[in-house]
């Protein structure tokens, strides 16, 4: 991948995303219910990565909307934070911290109002809701006794400080705060001792404040030489020592933590494209670890140990396949990483209790680096596509839509082709400025476009970009632009012109009617090779055994309670329509295929045909959602009898 991809795409330490979102105005969280991708496990990049100081959960945010807490113990999940969401990058969690004692998780990011949401760690409960901050959040950390928040913002709005002192189930107060800023908060970090903060911006500074009184009092400010964004910040554990990495370059500085001066600079050499912009210490102190966007030589992203707290000898070793967004070390040896994939899991010493290596994979197929096996039946009814197994190797699937299962690639489907005899796109790949018959086509800021298809009638071109999936008809003027859920790695136009289909980085492939861009159809193929899930936008689906779980309906409940989450095997009863998904194929219009199907003899098992799944409908037909109180989750007991104390709620009445 070139840099302008990395800083545009995988963006992941720019984040450029958040420049559009600047002066957005406020709104409810919408009522209807929103369709979402469930794998258990993230499907966009882990933007955050937290720890409780007994080492027991993991917290992790992602651009997917949700939080996910895991046990340290297993590597399972645990707990899914799903805040209220809206569509494009509204509910992107940017940011993510627990409470030391693992009670209260706190995460942030984009929404309207600004909000930082606070949940209960053991019961997801949402508890509270800090809101009408001036920008995004993009960084969050607790204090060593959990009492104080540091909240990070996006533009020229620095630091805030909450305090609450009712362990965060009452109202909290700002108590400081600091906007002399002129970039972005892009970390914050209490010392050991939790008396004093330090944070990194993008413009250029370190800044180290006193909290011991539970107020923002600025003490230094200091310009660390390496590089002009500093990124991280990372004491060592006796508070001594602050590590400092930066976003612009591969540069680590260590700096003097009561003084901000420089004490010694770790050695970069052997690290030539890239940055180390996370950053952690071992439990001991005696090491300095760190990742980044570094790519080393055989493909995979690197980590580099420092001896002697960065004084010493480098090691390096492989450690994830995308750029690592976050590191943590834990008392009994492990190192614990997210990475962009999205993926998280730990690295350990042969004598730690644990495995040595665990990772938590998102469940998606990778659909990067296949152009030449993304291809289509003539009618789109089936498809093909590259994906790499466990063990990263290649290999071509195919998949029959219509008769719904795995099938082996056909000869005679077609792959994606950048012209015709009369219709050539030009300098599209990775580019800014692509063309169709030397006619440029205009993208939008930080779009770049990664995939092309021109259609066998030379009508015009599909083109997938970093931001949306676009078909432009042969002048080069735009016929439709439509938002894409996450990067287009693929699109291709079927034989016959009818539709475009796409691959993105949510794993989904995608069916959009080529003559007005509506989406007809997603699947989900999930990356065991067994489960899959295909869906309208209206709700209707058919899936693998299994399968249907791997998707369902988020229904928010307001913008201080947490959303609720119901799988589609909840709803099998009336949206499990696989003769639906079928006349689809052919109609390309979800109203013909409902006329179509009801029209049919329709199985016993077949629920009646209803007419078009509205938000109403479906919240109308949600199961109640009952919540185990006591026993929490991970409570061990020896007695005959347990006392369950539940919760119920009856959304629908």
């Amino acid at each position: 991948m070139t840099a302008r991809f990395l800083a545009a795409i995988c963006g992941l330490l720019l984040l450029p995303l958040w420049h559009g979102l600047l002066g957005a105005q406020p709104v409810a969280p919408p009522t209807a219910p929103i369709l979402r991708i469930e794998t258990s496990a993230h499907n966009a990049p882990i933007r955050a990565l937290d720890v409780d100081s007994a080492g027991r959960y993991a917290v992790t945010a992602s651009d997917d909307k949700t939080a996910r807490v895991w046990d340290l113990s297993s590597g399972r999940l645990i707990q899914t934070l799903r805040p209220p969401i809206g569509p494009g990058n509204d509910g992107k969690l940017f940011a993510s911290t627990i409470t030391p004692n693992g009670a209260v998780i706190a995460v942030g990011g984009w929404s309207p109002d600004n909000d930082v949401y606070l949940f209960d760690r053991a019961s997801g409960a949402m508890i509270q809701r800090i809101t009408g901050l001036p920008n995004t959040i993009t960084q969050l950390a607790f204090a060593p006794d959990g009492q104080t928040l540091a909240i990070g913002l996006w533009g020229k709005h620095g630091i805030r400080l909450f305090t609450s002192a009712t362990q965060w189930r009452g109202a909290s107060i700002e108590v400081g705060n600091d906007s002399q800023y002129d970039g972005e908060v892009y970390r914050a970090r209490y010392s050991p001792d939790g008396k004093q903060l330090a944070t990194a911006s993008v413009d250029g500074l370190v800044r180290l404040y006193d909290v011991s009184q539970r107020r923002l009092t600025l003490l230094q400010r200091a310009r660390p030489a390496g590089g002009g964004q500093p990124f991280n910040v990372a004491y060592a554990p006796d508070g001594k020592l602050l590590a400092v990495s930066f976003s612009d370059t591969a540069a680590v500085t260590v700096l003097q933590a009561a003084t901000l001066q420089p004490a010694y600079t770790p050695s970069i050499a052997g690290v030539t494209n890239g940055s180390l912009s996370a950053l952690t210490w071992s439990a001991d102190g005696r090491e300095l670890l760190a990742a980044g966007t570094w790519k080393r030589a055989d493909g995979s992203h690197g980590l580099r140990r420092w001896a002697d707290g960065g004084r010493g000898a480098a090691t390096d070793s492989a450690l994830a396949s995308n750029s690592v967004m976050g590191l943590r070390t834990l008392a009994d040896g492990r190192m614990l990483y997210a990475a962009a994939d999205p993926v998280w899991g730990w690295i350990a010493s042969s004598t730690s209790p644990v495995s040595t290596r665990f990772a938590v994979p998102s469940g998606l197929m990778d659909f990067r680096d296949g152009r030449t096996g993304f291809r289509l039946a003539r009618d789109a009814t089936a498809i093909s596509f590259s994906s790499r197994d466990v063990n990263g190797v290649a290999e071509n699937i195919g998949f029959d839509v219509r008769n719904a299962a795995w099938v082996p690639p056909q000869p005679q489907w077609t792959a994606p082709s950048s012209n015709t005899r009369n219709l050539a796109a030009t300098d599209w790949f990775e580019g800014i400025r692509p063309s169709l018959n030397g006619r440029q086509i205009a993208l939008t800021d930080n779009e770049v476009t990664i995939s092309v298809a021109v259609s066998p009638d030379a009508s015009g071109a599909a083109l997938g970009t970093s931001f949306y999936l676009r078909f432009v008809k042969a002048d080069g003027t735009a016929l439709w632009r439509t938002e894409a859920p996450g990067t287009t790695w693929q699109v291709n136009v079927s034989g016959d012109s009818r539709w475009v289909v796409a691959g993105f980085s949510d794993g989904t492939l995608r069916w959009y009617r080529a003559k007005d861009g509506v989406e007809m159809l997603a699947i989900l193929p999930h990356a065991d090779r067994k489960r899959w899930v295909a869906w309208t936008p209206q709700g209707y689906y058919t899936a693998s055994p299994g399968g249907e779980d791997l998707f369902g309906w988020q229904i928010n409940r307001g913008a201080s309670v947490a959303a609720d989450f119901y799988p589609g095997s909840r709803l099998r009863a009336n949206f499990f329509r696989p003769d639906v998904i079928s006349a689809l194929l052919d109609t390309a219009d979800i109203e013909a295929a409902l006329r179509i199907t009801s029209q049919s003899v329709i199985p016993p098992s077949s629920p009646p045909v209803s007419p078009l799944v509205s938000g109403v409908e479906i919240d109308s037909k949600t199961p109640p959602v009952v919540t185990v109180l006591s026993p929490r989750d991970g409570s061990s007991f020896s007695a005959r009898e347990v006392l369950l104390s539940i919760s119920v709620r009856t959304p629908a009445g």
